[in-house]
């Protein structure tokens, strides 16, 4: 699995698949992902997924507890 590859394309993520990654990372991450956030432009690919989960760390760090 490459960064750039295609999750719908590349590996048949369907909209159930995506969801679970949805669940998977806010769990994993301790990240809370909005439904705006859960868009098709964040979760095109490894590197898209990952991009969102940090800027939502760093916005959570700079919210603060």
């Amino acid at each position: 699995m490459g960064l750039d590859d295609r999750l719908r394309g590349e590996f048949a993520l369907d909209s159930l698949g995506f969801v679970e990654l949805r669940v998977q990372c806010e769990n994993k991450f301790g990240v809370s992902i909005s439904d705006e956030d859960f868009s098709p432009e964040n979760f095109t690919s490894v590197r898209t997924v990952a991009a969102l989960v940090r800027d939502l760390q760093a916005r959570a760090e700079l919210a603060g507890p």
